[in-house]
């Protein structure tokens, strides 16, 4: 991920990124604040988190409103090899990062 400073018309959005075990357990796990423009995509929120955490691009993600069972997720974006052909969730390539955290406070799973 690249990093570059932001210009004074930029918006932001802020988001801290915590890591946490199977079972959603958070407290004592490292986290990370993050600072992104609202209108990139959650691909590039994607690559930013792993770019975080020194994890390596080599695996599909997704974001989902269920914090403990993503597969019971009402609302999810995912970046799959079949992107846009029509699964369950929108795709993490078209998506702004505004669409999806349009308040403060929105929590998200990102697998």
């Amino acid at each position: 991920m690249k990093k570059r400073i932001a210009k004074p018309d930029d918006v932001l959005a802020v988001l801290k990124v915590t890591r946490s075990n199977w079972y959603g357990h958070v407290r004592g796990f490292p986290y990370r604040v993050i600072a992104i423009q609202e209108n990139a995509s959650l691909y590039d929120l994607g690559l930013a988190i792993l770019s975080s955490f020194r994890f390596d691009r080599d695996h599909l993600f997704g974001f989902y409103d269920n914090l403990h069972r993503y597969y019971d997720s009402q609302e999810g974006y995912e970046f799959s090899t079949g992107e846009g052909f029509g699964g369950r969730f929108a795709g993490v390539k078209s998506t702004k990062i505004a669409t999806v955290f349009p308040e403060k406070k929105k929590d998200a799973l990102y697998i």
